[in-house]
């Protein structure tokens, strides 16, 4: 709904920035519960978090809007935040807690990485 002050457009944009900020803020939650089951070794928190975290940074890149000079960079580092999760639910799949703990904080890295970038796309 919109009003003389606040035209439609302006509604969306600001919508749009919300769920932008709010999408940040779960990954920046994810990333520290993840940090933490990484520390304690807790192999299904780990699966868990690990989850989360990627979903709400790619929740988060779903609503950037990346320039065309970036796209190929996002695509790239994108990709490398799924190559960690599959290996990390790989290990969990073949029962390898040493692998579930050293890959979920390679998933960590690789969502952090992601978010800072797309963070500075916005600035």
């Amino acid at each position: 709904m919109s009003t003389p002050d606040r035209p439609a457009a302006s509604e969306q944009l600001l919508k749009k920035g919300m769920a932008l900020l709010t999408a940040e803020f779960a990954t920046e939650q994810a990333l520290a519960s993840l940090r933490q089951a990484v520390t304690g070794g807790l192999i299904t928190e780990i699966a868990q978090w690990a989850a989360l975290a990627t979903e709400a940074v790619m929740e988060a890149a779903r609503l950037v809007d990346v320039p065309g000079e970036s796209a190929a960079s996002c695509t790239t580092i994108r990709d490398s935040v799924i190559s960690c999760l599959d290996a990390m639910t790989t290990a969990v799949e073949a029962d390898d807690a040493d692998g579930v703990v050293t890959r979920g904080e390679l998933v960590g890295d690789a969502v952090a990485n992601f978010a800072v970038f797309l963070k500075e796309l916005g600035t």
